[in-house]
């Protein structure tokens, strides 16, 4: 009987030492948020019916495997939200505080007010000499904005380059962790502390890419990502990122690698498979998937809306437009227009119904025929057949161009050198030309409209903007490159006298060009938060600015607060994680109690055998 007492007090002994020794390991590492709350059970070890002892279980982690599982799922959406928004509040400041004389809306003010001004004293020289100063300042600060613009995208670029390296980082240490559970848990091991290793690993990588874990029969695990992707099993993938060191506006991706001009992520398989992850849009969400996003569609968003002010700003002024002239020849009847005034980038609009369909036809002129075909979106109109036409080699070879792009039902000649004239079938009538007309860039300061071109693409030679397709789109980037007319800097009379003729008091001129920017509408390029392919937005160009700048801060706010709510989510998550897995000083603290009293009541009994035994052998 002693004997039997003196086992189960020795098993109690030991089950309590253990016990004290996880809840000293448990408490060392409180603060460790990556240390998951261990515990031991204690089981009854019984011969037949009679209990000879108690037995400690291995230690067990006290987690909640499906919580965890959301956890990481979220982590993955709140890094993604939180990236988005910290760039987009700084793409938000760069715009200048609402209100604030710095703003980019301000500034446009400040020039359309002096403007203003001058149709109010057409002959003040320093009147003049404000419009043009006003008109540098907007043209500096539209330059500033594009330039921030680009140099965030290029923070983007590094910072893909950085979360890329990371991950790999990550990768390997979970590789090595996993091999270690592998070789533990063959040799009936429970590495509970290798696990909490792993955890904190693959942690790191949800953080980064949004993340499925599944664990492998030898306890090891594999890891894809929410889009297949295979990322970890047993040898982890590598990740490459071709970082570019500079981003301009032309700056995209592409899934072919001779048009891509910025970096990519290609994943690196250990069996030599290679894979675009971008193309396959491997990263839904995540810190990856945030930064990508932002590089590819925010920040290039930003940048098209600036370039369509700029253009509008521009054109709004040097925009001219020519009428067709009616004209008959025979029983066809259509309309005759000049084109020698068209600048590549500049339109003729025609009106035609070709059979039951009536249209509108958009003929761009574009010289390089390396950009030809060009696509719908050449033009802001939703509903027009964009063509594209060269005018290098006269108007009789366009005119012939022309006639080939609308068919046999139409005619399309130039009788006189410098003119297309456009006609319909005649007595057949299954065509109409109903209206033509084209608006032509004015590049002449004394020209016989207000048109004036005080905005130019500087660096090119005219410094003029037209929105043409030579070699690329004029109109990207352009916020880089606008500034004031040189010619116009050193002749401001021009800036009121239309002609030889003007009387220097003659407000025609100035309160035609304020009407442009403040009265006259146009068609402006649709990009995300301002319109859309089928509805672009029509606006004055001072309405557009402040639409513009309102949709940043309205974009801005919207992803604080998708960030806010995705925290809020996030730290609930982490809250109830953190119940059932994390240490609790004051459970260990009456734990320890328990087995003091425990490990004190086992020596007593030890004590007591010890007695009777002694007490035996004495008799």
């Amino acid at each position: 009987m002693s004997v039997s007492a003196l086992s189960s007090a020795i098993s109690g002994l030991r089950a309590s030492q253990a016990g004290m020794g996880l809840i000293a390991q448990n408490v060392a590492n409180a603060d460790n948020p990556n240390y998951t709350r261990k515990s031991l059970e204690s089981r009854t070890q019984a011969i037949g019916e009679r209990v000879v002892g108690v037995r400690s279980t291995t230690a067990q982690r006290s987690l909640d495997t499906l919580l965890q599982r959301t956890l990481r799922t979220e982590v993955a959406g709140g890094s993604y939200a939180d990236v988005r928004a910290r760039y987009m509040d700084r793409l938000d400041a760069l715009y200048g505080p609402p209100g604030s004389g710095s703003a980019l809306d301000a500034m446009f003010s400040a020039f359309t007010g002096a403007l203003q001004g001058l149709a109010t004293s057409p002959e003040s020289p320093t009147a003049r000499g404000r419009v043009l100063s006003e008109a540098n300042i907007l043209a500096q600060r539209i330059n500033g904005i594009s330039e921030d613009i680009q140099a965030l995208r290029l923070e983007t670029e590094q910072g893909i380059g950085d979360a890329v390296a990371r991950l790999n980082d990550a990768l390997q240490r979970l590789s090595s962790i996993d091999r270690q559970i592998i070789a533990n848990s063959g040799g009936g091991g429970n590495p509970v502390n290798l696990l909490d290793q792993r955890d904190a690993a693959i942690n790191e990588i949800a953080r980064l890419v949004d993340v499925r874990v599944d664990v492998n029969q030898d306890n090891s695990v594999a890891v894809f990502t929410r889009s297949g992707m295979l990322l970890y099993d047993r040898m982890p993938v590598v990740l490459e990122f071709d970082q570019r060191a500079s981003l301009t506006p032309n700056s995209v991706y592409d899934t072919n690698a001779a048009v891509r001009s910025v970096g990519t992520i290609m994943l690196r398989a250990p069996n030599g498979l290679a894979v675009d992850m971008l193309a396959q849009g491997a990263f839904r969400a995540g810190e990856i998937a945030g930064l990508v996003s932002l590089r590819d569609d925010v920040l290039p968003n930003a940048q098209r809306q600036l370039d369509e002010f700029a253009a509008g700003l521009a054109r709004s002024l040097s925009d001219r437009a020519v009428a067709g002239t009616a004209t008959t020849l025979g029983a066809q009847a259509g309309f005759s227009l000049d084109v020698t005034a068209l600048q590549p980038g500049d339109a003729i609009t025609l009106t035609i119904r070709d059979g039951a369909t009536a249209r509108t036809v958009s003929i761009v002129r574009v010289d390089d025929p390396t950009m030809l075909p060009l696509p719908q979106t050449a033009t802001a109109r939703p509903d027009d057949q964009v063509i594209g036409i060269s005018f290098a080699g006269g108007s009789a070879a366009a005119a012939a161009a022309i006639q080939t792009a609308l068919g046999a039902n139409f005619q399309v000649d130039s009788p006189v050198a410098g003119t297309i004239r456009f006609l319909d079938d005649g007595a057949p009538n299954l065509s109409d030309v109903t209206a033509a007309s084209a608006i032509v860039t004015e590049t002449s300061l004394a020209g016989t409209t207000a048109a004036l071109p005080i905005f130019g693409d500087i660096g090119r030679s005219p410094p003029i903007y037209s929105g043409s397709f030579e070699g690329r789109s004029q109109l990207v980037g352009f916020a880089q490159r606008i500034g004031v007319n040189p010619s116009l800097a050193a002749d401001p009379s021009r800036l009121v006298l239309i002609g030889n003729a003007t009387a220097v008091g003659d407000p025609t001129r100035p309160n035609a060009l304020l009407d442009r920017l403040t009265k006259s509408t146009r068609l402006f390029g649709a990009t995300d938060g301002l319109g859309s392919p089928s509805a672009p937005p029509s606006a004055t160009v001072a309405s557009f600015v402040q639409r513009m700048v309102a949709s940043q801060g309205q974009q801005a706010e919207t992803a604080k607060r998708l960030s806010e709510g995705q925290e809020v989510v996030v730290n609930g998550l982490q809250t109830r994680f953190d119940a059932s897995a994390r240490v609790n000083i004051d459970e260990e603290m009456a734990r320890l109690i328990e087995l003091q009293q425990t490990f004190q009541a086992s020596a007593r009994i030890i004590s007591t055998v010890d007695e009777m035994m002694r007490a035996l052998l004495q008799t």
